[in-house]
């Protein structure tokens, strides 16, 4: 599965025209659950490196490590989820002043209970169709919102929306930004700093 995602997403983005804007995000933030399956609260760290091209190519490849403790009965378990994502899309317009985009992400998930691999418990991939609205320029408020939906058999938070916004800082190439994600029983805050190429 790893193969296919950085595949798809290198495939894509590499066989078009020049980049025009590339930037790394990276910081920390806090799930709540209220699902079928878990319920609670869990920390997040998460890496994520974007941009687009001169066709106007929205790309985004991200790592997100989220850790809880899941409890099973009367057990308690350190649990882990890693998520590697990739998305390619297409911007319908200068993402440098803000545009619609339409496009495709492929997740990769792991889990770990106390140190051990638990992923085949679990279905660990999914494609998903994300439509959205971004602006990602070197000046001025960068944002974004999206709704992703999940295209596999999917039961529990198949449709999510997301949103983020960054704000620079002096006269640098840093922002700082502030994230949000809501599905079906999820919540997400985040936040971190930005470096924009």
């Amino acid at each position: 599965m790893l193969k296919k995602l950085l595949s798809f997403v290198s495939l894509s983005v590499l066989s078009l025209s020049s980049y025009s804007y590339m930037e790394l995000n990276f910081g920390v933030g806090s799930l709540e659950y209220d699902t079928s399956y878990l319920k609670g609260n869990s920390a997040a760290a998460y890496v994520n490196f974007q941009g687009y091209t001169d066709s106007n190519v929205f790309y985004a490849v991200s790592y997100d490590l989220e850790t809880t403790d899941l409890s099973i009965g009367a057990s308690t378990y350190d649990f882990d989820i890693d998520t590697l994502m990739g998305q390619v899309a297409y911007a319908f317009g200068d993402l440098n002043e803000g545009a619609f985009r339409i496009g495709g992400a492929i997740t990769s998930l792991s889990y770990t209970a106390d140190g051990y691999d638990v992923s085949s418990l679990f279905d660990t991939s999914s494609y998903y169709f994300v439509a959205g609205y971004t602006r990602m320029s070197t000046e001025g408020i960068n944002y974004n919102v999206a709704l992703s939906v999940n295209l596999d058999d999917c039961d529990d938070n198949c449709e999510q929306i997301g949103g983020s916004v960054s704000f620079p800082l002096a006269d640098s190439n840093w922002n700082f930004g502030l994230n949000a994600g809501f599905a079906d029983g999820v919540t997400y805050f985040g936040f971190g700093p930005t470096v924009k190429f």
